[in-house]
């Protein structure tokens, strides 16, 4: 299945995409699998697409949640947290090169 970042509107497939995810219980994740219960959104990973999707409130629209600094906060959080992902991906692919 294919998905639009929420910034740009880049259509692919779904697992090029990072989706962050609200769950049911109002808490904010990143999805790598594509599979937690509650509502996503998707952003294609280009930096300028993080930068707007935190700073224009786009992800707090998309997922239906008030924007705010504690918001933006863990957002910011889960930013990091998939650059870690995505950095140690690259290391064991390198390593098997």
């Amino acid at each position: 299945p294919q998905r639009s970042c929420i910034v740009c509107g880049l259509k692919i497939d779904k697992v090029k995409l990072v989706r962050v995810v609200r769950s049911p219980a109002g808490g904010l994740a990143l999805d790598p699998g594509g599979s937690m219960a509650g509502r996503g959104a998707y952003v294609c990973g280009a930096e300028v697409c993080w930068d707007e999707a935190l700073e224009g409130g786009v992800f707090a629209r998309s997922l239906g949640i008030k924007g705010g600094a504690l918001v933006k906060e863990r957002l910011t959080e889960i930013r990091a947290q998939h650059g870690e992902l995505a950095g140690s991906t690259e290391r064991r692919t390198n390593v098997n090169d």
